[in-house]
């Protein structure tokens, strides 16, 4: 069976939300997270989405409170030095964590530039 999502990102919980109702009005099956969704905008969606309608989301979401709205995260799964590893180690765990609350499927991890030399 064919299954269609489109990806969402949102700085807003309004846009978040307008986004999200598009998407599911469309008739599409579900809704990838994409970055950047801020972390107003995560709070609304979860609240907001119906169950199961969240199919993937891409790894270190939701973005950090720190970051502007419209910013993507610097975290990266390449990490060179130790201190920016833990944080993204961090970060990714807060991911996992929302895939276990909310049953996603799938975790999408952003294209990595390996720096081997």
């Amino acid at each position: 069976m064919t299954s269609y999502a489109a990806s969402l990102s949102a700085s807003t919980p309004a846009a978040a939300q307008q986004g999200a109702a598009a998407i599911l009005d469309a008739g599409l099956d579900g809704i990838v997270l994409k970055s950047p969704v801020q972390h107003e905008a995560w709070n609304a969606l979860r609240e907001w989405l119906p169950k199961d309608s969240v199919k993937a989301i891409e790894l270190f979401l939701p973005s950090p409170r720190s970051l502007r709205p419209g910013e993507r995260a610097p975290f990266s799964a390449a990490a060179e030095n130790k201190t920016e590893r833990s944080e993204n180690l961090t970060q990714a765990r807060k991911t996992l964590e929302a895939v276990d609350q909310l049953g996603i499927p799938l975790v999408l991890i952003p294209m990595t530039s390996l720096n081997i030399s």
